[in-house]
């Protein structure tokens, strides 16, 4: 992947956020690529940046960054500039005039901060891991264990803990705290299938504990401030987490998943699933953790199947559309591969391929 400069990259992730639903954040980068040009505060915290902008998400971080100062109420004024936000009555020049004092005066704070690569946790994506157990339930009929990769804070973990709503069918508990609303287009999953979660693990590069103030607000700075329904999303699922006692393992995904495929029950269906984690790992931990699933299929059987299950950037297996999101799965024994749905990353529609 050719790296495009800072300021393109700000631009680009400044269009996303217009096409996902928060204009606030996408004035914001404008800002900021107005002030790399013009080597201005921003120039001055990450000019000199040395990665992939893309791979490294220096928009999200950058943007993050921000959100978090507010949030912990580290500059005054950019705490007074960020609660107008929320009532969408806000000037995007008051903003910025705060948030360019705020890194010319904490430098130190932002430069830390922004080493940091951003863990989302984005809760309505959830509805595509619980579509796709319920495809896999329906087929298959038994208890299932499951295994995510790159769990971050280990919020979509709970995913059947959730209540999801859309036009055309719902699930779960009404009383749920997490509430997950989409636009559906097409057939649905099988909304009556049992799911029957045995067991379920987890692991990531970097787990977060949301249970420590810090950690969590740092973590919620990357939900975008102008985005209330995903915010209380977050809110509710962290304090869902807290209280089921969520647990992560610090690992590589690779290194994890081999000792994960090598001691799955003896039966039942395994179910090693992720979301959007797939494209950040070394392109040899991509391929060895292929390697695993598909030798470990290569093994299973009819009473001891394997699935992967994944929502991903389409283009990670195929040549496709740019900015599609897939949740697809391979089933062994024999190696199916199914096509469930399409969706944008943060789920708000999708268009169902069930069939």
């Amino acid at each position: 992947m050719k790296s495009p400069d800072l300021h393109t990259h700000f631009i680009e992730q400044a269009g996303w956020c217009e096409r996902l639903g928060s204009p606030f954040t996408a004035k914001l980068l404008l800002k900021a690529a107005e002030s790399l040009n013009a080597k201005g505060a921003v120039y001055d915290l990450i000019g000199d940046w040395a990665g992939h902008p893309v791979a490294d998400a220096v928009a999200l971080r950058f943007a993050g960054a921000l959100h978090f100062a507010a949030m912990t109420h580290s500059h005054d004024q950019l705490v007074e500039q960020y609660q107008e936000i929320s009532s969408e009555v806000y000037d995007i020049d008051a903003i910025w005039a705060a948030a360019e004092d705020y890194i010319q005066r904490s430098s130190e704070a932002s430069t830390e901060f922004m080493q940091s690569a951003p863990q989302t946790n984005e809760t309505q994506r959830s509805i595509m891991l619980l579509s796709g157990h319920l495809y896999l339930a329906d087929r298959f009929g038994m208890a299932t264990h499951v295994r995510e990769l790159g769990a971050s804070a280990g919020l979509n973990l709970g995913f059947d803990q959730f209540r999801v709503e859309t036009d055309h069918w719902t699930w779960g508990d009404p009383n749920s705290p997490v509430r997950l609303k989409t636009d559906w287009v097409g057939k649905t999953p099988p909304a009556d299938a049992v799911l029957n979660i045995a067991s379920r693990e987890a692991c990531d590069l970097n787990p977060l504990d949301v249970s420590n103030e810090s950690t969590r607000l740092k973590t919620r700075s990357y939900v975008w401030p102008d985005q209330k329904e995903r915010l209380a999303r977050f809110d509710a699922a962290v304090e869902l987490a807290i209280r089921t006692g969520v647990s992560v393992e610090q690992s590589s995904a690779d290194v994890w998943l081999e000792r994960a495929l090598r001691n799955r029950p003896a039966s039942g269906l395994t179910v090693v699933h992720h979301t959007v984690f797939f494209q950040y790992p070394p392109k040899a931990a991509q391929e060895k953790m292929t390697m695993l699933i598909e030798e470990e299929g290569a093994r299973a059987t009819p009473d001891r199947p394997l699935a992967w299950l994944r929502f991903e950037p389409e283009v990670l297996w195929e040549q496709s559309k740019a900015g599609d999101m897939v949740l697809d799965v391979r089933i062994w024994p024999g190696d199916e591969h199914v096509v469930l749905a399409h969706a944008d990353a943060h789920v708000r529609s999708v268009r169902s391929d069930f069939t």
